[in-house]
């Protein structure tokens, strides 16, 4: 349900390509330490249908991992 005057359109966004999704990774981790072994692209190929939003968690989730494997 769509409220008059907020929103009232929808707009459609399509889910990123391999190329976008690298970019996102390399976004999303710009100010996180990332091994020097990790292929942003081997992970662009992995992820197909993920949305930005998802790559994001996908990243948050292996940062918090790694902080925990490391304590």
């Amino acid at each position: 349900m769509l409220r008059p005057g907020r929103m009232d359109s929808l707009v459609y966004i399509p889910l990123p390509d391999i190329e976008a999704r690298v970019s996102i990774f390399k976004a999303v981790t710009r100010k996180t330490p990332v091994a020097s072994n990790v292929e942003f692209h081997t992970l662009a190929k992995m992820t197909d249908g993920f949305s930005g939003a998802d790559l994001a968690a996908f990243c948050q989730i292996a940062a918090k991992n790694a902080v925990r494997e490391s304590i």
